[in-house]
């Protein structure tokens, strides 16, 4: 099939921008002919493997399946006329791109807290979790782990971990798009007993055999999920591990310390996340809905 795939901007790496690389990665591997067009394209282009584009004019013919993120790039379909069918999926429950809006033929939600937004916006459709390519995030048996990661996109939740991982006494190494980047975060994962993260950074982590903590900072507060267990990883999952289901707030880093310290480990200890992540997030599995919404087209068609 040609597919085409959306996403606001391929400018720096982000949770929709590993999104789209990992759907994309999937599609090209199982023979697809798969094209990106984005408003702002940027150095994290290089990571993908098919042609980008910020130009649609001058597209004839009809793609087999368009694979939208960001309402921005919907609507720049529509005013182009661009033929096929589309699939709006939306990653988060506020910011204002991931708002769907009409022009898509059907909706997808990574989570049901993102489901139930749309549905208040009168759009209704189906969960689709985040996409975790299971031959890159994967264990390492034979490694010796390191105690702690840091793996928060936020700065400033970033230097609070670190902080609150020095007040604990645990030994804490950091990935950081810009104050620490690293292109193979899937060969850093396996190397730590636990890690500090929030979103699609949890089920990596959890598909590497890692503990994890789940811990950002918005609007300048300290908050959270805390651990991830067997037990709430269900309740977790309906926000998208963004650290909104508990929601535990934390004062400072001492406070935050006392939580890291707090854990046994391993938490992970029978491998139930492995088998979560391979059940819920596996790429191979959850793609398989979108190439569904081509099939369903054509039957419609014919």
């Amino acid at each position: 099939m040609h597919i085409l795939m959306t996403n606001h901007t391929v400018a720096n790496i982000g949770g929709t921008e590993t999104w789209l690389k990992t759907m994309s990665d999937e599609l090209l591997r199982r023979g697809h002919k798969v094209e990106v067009f984005t408003l702002l394209a940027g150095k994290f282009a290089k990571h993908l493997n098919c042609p980008v584009t910020t130009e649609l004019r001058g597209r004839m013919a009809p793609y087999d399946l368009i694979i939208v993120n960001h309402n921005t790039c919907l609507g720049m379909l529509t005013l182009h006329e661009v033929e096929g069918p589309k699939v709006f999926t939306s990653h988060g429950p506020a910011h204002k791109l991931e708002q769907a809006n009409y022009g898509a033929d059907y909706y997808v939600s990574v989570s049901e807290e993102v489901l139930s937004a749309q549905a208040a916006l009168g759009f209704f459709g189906e969960v689709v979790r985040n996409p975790i390519d299971l031959e890159k995030f994967r264990p390492q048996d034979d490694a010796a782990r390191h105690p702690m990661l840091i793996m928060c996109k936020n700065a400033d939740a970033m230097r609070m971990a670190r902080r609150a991982c020095e007040l604990a006494g645990i030994a804490a190494d950091v990935v950081h798009y810009e104050a620490a980047p690293a292109d193979n975060v899937h060969e850093i994962l396996p190397l730590y007993e636990a890690v500090i993260t929030s979103g699609r950074g949890v089920y990596e982590a959890l598909a590497c055999g890692c503990d994890v903590f789940i811990f950002d900072v918005r609007s300048g507060i300290m908050r959270g999920d805390g651990w991830v267990t067997s037990q709430n990883m269900l309740e977790l999952v309906q926000y998208n591990c963004s650290g909104r289901a508990i929601d535990k707030r934390w004062s400072g880093p001492k406070e935050l310390a006392d939580d890291l310290a707090g854990a046994g480990h391993p938490l992970n200890e029978d491998g139930w996340s492995r088998d979560w992540v391979e059940r819920k997030h596996d790429v191979r599995k959850n793609i398989e809905k979108y190439l569904a919404k081509a099939a369903v087209t054509e039957e419609v068609a014919a």
